[in-house]
């Protein structure tokens, strides 16, 4: 429920319970003078002469009118008021995380929005937990939000004054702070990361979180979605320079990012053009001096960079998934070429660390094996 919705009629409310008010006020000036001549005339005049009627009525009317209308002001404020609350509680769903009671992104992203803080400028801290979801996995979600809870506590209490602290979901939170230097805003990342990172009692469990931080100057006139993304793009080189640390946005790693982007579409787009082949190291009896067999390694024969070794494509492979159909591509290649070689001939291929994780491995290498007709054997 937008906020906004709800003004329309907290305005009219606010205008009737005026109205009514005013109306009451003006019943009750007419009723001292009314009142006073009924007075004059009941106690000072003869006891059977009779009170003017007219008189009469009109009094009772204006009673009439005052009680209406301190009833309808009555309700008109409880109906205000209700309509204030509905007002704070719509704004408390859509602005604010009901976890940590810190406001939520879309809050985040109006005050980064705001006119305002455009001009002026600040810093967005971006920060990440680390291991959270071990808390979650070992404890629970009960404790993980308790986790979270004590998370925006010293958030709050660590950031400068009139920063606005968010919880972007998950375990990411966000600080805003305004323009009051770097080494206040150093000060406080350091004090942040390191409140957190010391141990949390909760019941019977001891929990051990980090944080990662990434820092970025909102500069004038800057986008909201710019100024989150370079705090983004800070946070996980914080990520992948070992966790528990901060480190500030710079140039250079957007740069990286582009380029680390582009590797990983030209690698996706090498393994389904067959770029990546076999490179075969010949194994040596060091006591007899024969060949023995052959080491089976990976390269990327790319048309555009040439024959690349691993170190050019494996951590990047690892990192989005890709290498297990790398792998079992080049495994493939190798298998049908060395088929027909002498059987006295063996080939070892290496298989990343990351594909240990798949439990169907075994049964793939059985299938490349059954599709090449290459047998499962040490000699053949």
């Amino acid at each position: 429920m937008d906020r906004r919705s709800t003004v329309p009629a907290a305005r009219q409310l606010a205008s009737s319970h005026l109205i009514t008010s005013c109306a009451a006020l003006a019943a009750l000036f007419v009723f001292l003078p009314i009142g006073q001549r009924i007075v004059a005339a009941t106690f000072e005049g003869s006891s059977s002469a009779p009170i003017d009627r007219p008189l009469a009525v009109a009094f009772l009317l204006n009673i009439a009118v005052i009680l209406f209308a301190w009833r309808r002001s009555k309700d008109l404020k409880a109906a205000l008021i209700a309509n204030e609350l509905a007002q704070q509680s719509a704004h408390d769903n859509a602005f604010i995380d009901h976890v940590t009671g810190l406001v939520n992104r879309r809050d985040l992203m109006r005050v980064l929005s705001d006119d305002g803080f455009r001009v002026s400028g600040g810093t967005l801290l971006l920060l990440d937990l680390d291991f959270f979801k071990k808390v979650n996995d070992l404890y629970g979600h009960v404790i993980g939000d308790e986790v979270l809870k004590h998370v925006a506590g010293v958030i709050r209490t660590c950031s400068p004054e009139g920063s606005c602290c968010a919880r972007l979901g998950g375990d990411e939170f966000a600080v805003l702070v305004p323009a009051v230097g770097d080494e206040l805003v150093n000060k406080s990342v350091s004090d942040i990361i390191r409140s957190i990172a010391e141990p949390l009692t909760l019941g019977a469990a001891t929990v051990h979180v980090s944080a990662s931080v990434g820092i970025s100057r909102v500069e004038p006139g800057m986008g909201a979605e710019e100024c989150l993304r370079r705090s983004d793009i800070a946070m996980y080189s914080a990520k992948r320079a070992g966790r528990n640390c901060k480190i500030w946005f710079d140039q250079q790693m957007e740069r990286e990012l582009l380029a680390r982007t582009q590797l990983e579409d030209e690698i996706r787009a090498a393994v389904e053009a067959g770029e990546f082949v076999p490179y075969y190291q010949p194994q040596i009896d060091l006591g007899s001096g024969e060949l023995t067999g052959f080491e089976v390694l990976a390269r990327w024969n790319s048309p555009t960079k040439g024959l690349l070794e691993p170190v050019a494509f494996m951590d990047v492979a690892e990192a989005t998934g890709m290498i297990s159909e790398l792998s079992l591509s080049v495994m493939a290649q190798a298998l049908a070429e060395a088929r027909d070689w002498p059987s006295n001939l063996k080939i070892a291929v290496n298989i990343s660390p990351v594909q240990f994780r798949d439990p169907h491995l075994a049964e793939r290498i059985l299938k490349l094996l059954t599709e090449t007709n290459f047998p499962p054997t040490a000699s053949r």
